[in-house]
């Protein structure tokens, strides 16, 4: 059995008034709220992997999780935006921090009906050992 915990990255500053590059838009204060929250949902589980995105926001958005799990944080080019998600082979609870695009590509991919993926959300995907999926359930641990 597997679970997967699928992060959209928290509220970020806003794309448009970023004069940066887009890869290191930071949290705005909501989304290290966020962050924080995320953390305290998701400590308590089994956790077995954190995964993100390179993007500065994704990265920000799984730090209080890893400090708090003790677990390493595995940036993963893979998964920056635009860029498809590959789901873990290997059992346990797995995070992916990604964005609102990889994620609902992923999420239609797998034929699992959504209408939002909002900033701080997370969809836990549960998968059999076959890699089906069981059970998809959308939450804002906020």
């Amino acid at each position: 059995m597997q679970k997967i915990y699928l992060v959209r990255h928290a509220k970020a500053k806003n794309r448009e008034k970023w004069t940066g590059d887009d890869s290191a838009r930071p949290l705005r204060m909501r989304g290290q709220r966020q962050s924080l929250a995320l953390a305290a949902f998701l400590e308590s589980r089994n956790l077995v992997s954190l995964r993100t995105s390179p993007a500065q926001r994704c990265v920000q958005t799984l730090e209080p999780l890893a400090e708090r799990s003790g677990l390493p944080l595995n940036v993963d080019e893979s998964i920056m935006e635009g860029q498809p998600i590959q789901l873990p082979d290997q059992p346990g609870e797995h995070v992916i921090c990604a964005h609102g695009d990889n994620i609902p590509d992923l999420l239609d991919s797998l034929d699992i009906p959504f209408e939002q993926c909002q900033t701080g959300s997370v969809w836990i995907l549960t998968r059999d050992e076959d890699g089906c999926v069981l059970d998809a359930e959308y939450t804002r641990p906020e």
